[in-house]
């Protein structure tokens, strides 16, 4: 009698582990998996957010670019989990079609569009590529092997790169590079003199920010800087050029720093994410301006802030602090995007550059 109850009680416990494996919902957690990364797109100027796209690569993945022509196709750059494959996506503006167009074996951090409708993605290790059609990325060579932190320029021919330690110029489209800023002091440990943002309204007259709190300018194409601040908090991040003529330079701690006189001065100005308890939660990661009357601007934890007064006050508007911004952009159609990733699996961010 007892091997029989036993034998029907092996027979029922087995049964049940099938009929677990098979739904995939265990007791202890039936929950699905939470999402690596995330989309954000808001069609009333920066009011309300929501997701947007429902692409979902085979692997988890965390976001850092997004770029549309005027056509109305978009891309979107994203990082496997591995943080050592890049894929780039081609889709629609409703973001529910998406073609694989770009599946590269490098860290690609940022994706940027020329004034001109030419798309680049550039990342670590000195990589740049630029898209000639639907088949065909290009590399674009280029001198040092630095992990790249912003690629802009006035056209696709006059292009800008600023790595962690120098600035580069090119005139033909990438194919020389001459070096504007040389900081033997960014290789060592310390790493005395870094640089992260550039922005102009030409190639003559340029703006360089980075560390320790450093902002540079030069009115003669890069043949002499001149130091114009440094921040307290040791970090600029992101910069920023709106029509007015105003510059607008985000710190590590939160800050807007505001010039209307080509950099010679600035204003200092709050935002939402200065007053942050936490300091992790506090740093400006990445800023987009339309005018004085719309700026928006995402800090490194969670949340998004938006001004309608030239960056002199700001208003969070969307706050979410288990995801990572990594970059904002403004689309040809007035939509707005912001793409990210969760905290657990942060990577270097980008920004996106003005037209």
């Amino acid at each position: 009698m007892n091997r029989r109850w036993l034998r029907a009680a092996w027979r029922c416990a087995a049964c049940l582990l099938v009929a677990l494996c098979l739904s995939g919902c265990w007791f202890i957690d039936c929950k699905p998996p939470e999402p690596t990364a995330k989309i954000l797109v808001s069609e009333d100027q920066g009011l309300t957010w929501r997701s947007w796209t429902t692409l979902e690569p085979d692997e988890p993945w965390t976001g850092h670019g997004v770029w549309s022509d005027s056509k109305g196709t978009y891309y979107v750059l994203i990082n496997l989990q591995n943080g050592h494959e890049s894929r780039i996506y081609r889709g629609d503006a409703k973001g529910r079609k998406w073609v694989l167009e770009v599946d590269k074996d490098v860290p690609l951090r940022h994706l940027w569009g020329s004034s001109d409708g030419e798309l680049y993605a550039s990342g670590d290790l000195g990589c740049i590529y630029h898209r000639r059609n639907e088949l065909d990325w290009e590399k674009i060579p280029f001198p040092t092997s630095d992990h790249i932190n912003q690629l802009w320029g006035p056209s696709s021919h006059d292009l800008f790169v600023v790595t962690r330690n120098g600035l580069y110029h090119s005139t033909n489209g990438g194919m020389r590079w001459a070096v504007l800023i040389d900081s033997p002091e960014g290789r060592s440990e310390s790493r005395k003199n870094s640089f992260y943002a550039i922005w102009g309204p030409s190639a003559r007259e340029l703006f360089v920010a980075g560390s320790p709190g450093l902002f540079l300018s030069t009115n003669d194409g890069g043949a002499h800087w001149t130091e114009r601040l440094r921040a307290p908090s040791g970090l600029f991040q992101v910069m920023w050029g709106i029509e007015s003529g105003a510059i607008l330079a985000g710190d590590h701690a939160g800050y807007v720093y505001r010039s209307t006189d080509s950099g010679y001065t600035f204003t200092k100005y709050e935002t939402p994410f200065s007053t942050r308890r936490e300091r992790h939660e506090r740093g400006l990661r990445a800023m987009w301006g339309e005018s004085e009357r719309l700026i928006v601007a995402i800090s490194d934890v969670g949340g998004i802030a938006r001004s309608t007064n030239g960056g002199q006050n700001w208003t969070e508007v969307y706050v979410e602090k288990n995801f990572i911004r990594n970059s904002v952009y403004g689309a040809p159609d007035g939509k707005l995007y912001v793409i990210g990733e969760r905290e657990s699996h942060t990577n270097p961010g980008g920004v996106w550059g003005p037209k």
